[in-house]
């Protein structure tokens, strides 16, 4: 919704993670990383394991990354909000609200917790993540790395989950013309 907020809008896709900050409807920082939930999970956790030595390894190799690609004024530049968008989030967000947590909410004490759930169930055919779709279940532990990196490396305490996605921003960019 339309908002004079700055907002932190992140979207971690399957093989690539934007990053845009902006307020209002103006863009003013945007950046894309080469690693994404797929990627990522194929990489860390191709056999299904889910351990903590590997979720070390894919959060740091994850800030690696991200380091590379992040613009350093990101790193500086304050907002009032942050989103994330489309299925990785979307995924976190419904894994955590099962668990009891507020939906569409993320923070980083909850994120770690999902976390040490994963490593809890040790591989994915045992994750008791009812709420999540069977086609994301393989990639959750890329995507929760990723997420994780991201939460460390910004600063990030909490996140709110979009409701739209790309689709819907470029309906409202026609709109606007």
């Amino acid at each position: 919704p339309p908002t004079p907020e700055r907002r932190l809008v992140i979207d971690i896709g399957g093989r690539s993670t934007e990053i845009c900050l902006g307020q209002g409807s103006e863009l003013e920082i945007a950046a894309s990383c080469p690693l994404g939930s797929v990627a990522w999970a194929q990489r860390f956790f191709g056999d299904g394991s889910l351990h903590a030595e590997r979720f070390a390894s894919a959060s740091h190799a994850a800030q690696q990354v991200l380091q590379q690609h992040l613009p350093p004024v990101l790193y500086r530049a304050p907002w009032d909000q942050v989103l994330g968008s489309s299925g990785t989030a979307g995924a976190i967000s419904k894994a955590l609200h099962q668990a009891g947590y507020p939906a569409g909410e993320i923070t980083h004490p909850t994120l770690m917790q999902l976390q040490q759930q994963l490593i809890q169930a040790g591989h994915i055919d045992r994750l008791p993540l009812h709420s999540v779709r069977d086609e994301l279940r393989p990639v959750i532990g890329g995507g929760v790395s990723i997420l994780r990196a991201l939460f460390d490396l910004l600063g990030i305490e909490e996140m709110h989950v979009s409701v739209g996605a790309l689709r819907q921003g470029v309906l409202h960019d026609l709109l606007k013309r």
